[in-house]
Parts: structure tokens; sequence; C-alpha cells
């Protein structure tokens, strides 16, 4: 059983080393049987966590780049700001592709068997 985190010491829980080697036979395990899907779910992933931050990120230029300026002319010109939002937009649907797809992947990981269980036979009740 792990040991739980000491709040007072303010350290991180640490792994002991049968954790650390079933890590590492699940990793094995995945990289051996999955390696492609197991690649393009970690970029996935990282492509994911980068739309998101730049999303974020256009909300301060938001404000300062379109926002502030506009109501300092009063101007009525939308047109940079529509370009920006439909970069935005973009970027948006990148980060939607990349997060079904990984999701999908690990579904399909999840549910899959590369190993052979035919040899199981099932009871008679749930024959086919």
């Amino acid at each position: 059983m792990p040991k739980p985190m000491n709040k007072e010491m303010g350290g991180k829980p640490k792994m002991s080393g049968d954790q650390m080697k079933v890590l590492g036979r699940v990793m094995k395990y995945m990289l051996k049987n999955y390696k492609f899907s197991f690649i393009i779910v970690v970029a996935c992933i990282l492509i994911q966590a980068v739309t998101t931050l730049a999303g974020m990120m256009f909300m301060q230029s938001l404000v300062d780049d379109y926002i502030t300026p506009m109501l300092k002319t009063s101007s009525h010109d939308f047109s940079p700001l529509a370009k920006a939002l439909g970069g935005l937009a973009v970027v948006y649907v990148v980060g939607i592709a990349a997060s079904y797809a990984y999701n999908r992947i690990m579904v399909n990981i999840g549910q899959g068997t590369p190993v052979s269980y035919t040899h199981l036979t099932l009871p008679t009740i749930y024959s086919v």
C-alpha cells in the first residue's frame, strides 16, 4: 500500500519500486502492441494542450490589441477583430479535432485485445 503524502513536509508522494516496475511493464506493453497509436495519442495531447494555451493567451491579446484601441478611437471597423477571431476559431477547431482523435484512439486501445483469447469458451447461456 502506498504511503500517504506528508503534508507538513510539503513533499510529493513517491512511487515505490513495485509501482515503478508495474508502470514500466505497462509502458513496455503499450509500446510493443500500440506503438503507432501511442505516439499519435501523445502528439494529439500536446496539440490539444498548445491550442488551449493559445486560446487563453488570445484573451489578453483581444483586450490589449483590439478592444482597447477601438474604444480609444471610437472606431467601428471590426475587420481586424473578425480576422483574429477567425484565426482563433481555426485554432480551437484543431484543438477539438486533436482531442477527439486521441480520445477515439484511446477507446480503440482500451477495447482492443492484441493477445488472442480464442482458446476461452463462454458458458452455453452466453453462446451465440
